[in-house]
């Protein structure tokens, strides 16, 4: 094989990794998409829960479903990340071997801009959902504990009657005007 042979093998198969790593990051979009589809009918299925039915015991369960969509959308992220550095790492070094390194050159370009990598910039929307979740979770469980101790007195006061006790002779009603 002579050397414009290899230079044009080598040409050809730096192409077709290129264009790899162009559908990797294609597919990282449709990743982002997916979960953030997820993250909206999270939202809307609460919106519409709380219309329909508010303070209905499953409203828990969804900012405990959306912290697992983000975690999960989180791990997917962190290994989409990985693959598509690897595959930056390998075109960096068919460069080597090319007259000119084009992701070499774009990445010093990049860098001179103080640019946000974006490893930690696609981060943002699942944490912040994450944290929104958290936050979500902390509300309603407040919530329920103040209705807890709300319930707790009703049915102290429910258990009152049932034993023949005066509940309600706070406001004057007594037992007696109910036994006539």
């Amino acid at each position: 094989m002579n050397d414009a042979s290899k230079a044009t093998d080598l040409l050809e198969i730096y192409k077709l990794h290129a264009e790899l790593a162009e559908q990797a990051a294609a597919s990282r979009e449709g990743l982002n998409k997916l979960y953030t589809g997820m993250v909206s009918t999270i939202i809307a299925a609460s919106v519409l829960i709380q219309r329909v039915a508010p303070g209905a015991e499953v409203m828990w369960m969804l900012p405990v479903l959306g912290m697992v969509v983000s975690l999960c959308w989180l791990i997917s992220l962190h290994s989409m990340t990985g693959r598509l550095s690897a595959k930056h790492s390998v075109l960096l070094e068919l460069e080597e071997k090319l007259p000119f390194s084009f992701f070499e050159r774009e990445e010093q370009q990049f860098n001179k801009g103080g640019f946000v990598r974006r490893k930690w910039s696609g981060a943002v929307m699942p944490v912040l959902f994450l944290a929104m979740c958290a936050v979500w979770l902390a509300a309603l469980s407040g919530m329920q504990v103040s209705h807890g101790d709300s319930d707790s007195r009703l049915e102290n006061a429910a258990s009152g009657l049932d034993r023949g006790g005066c509940a309600g002779s706070h406001i004057g009603v007594s037992q007696s005007n109910y036994d006539n």
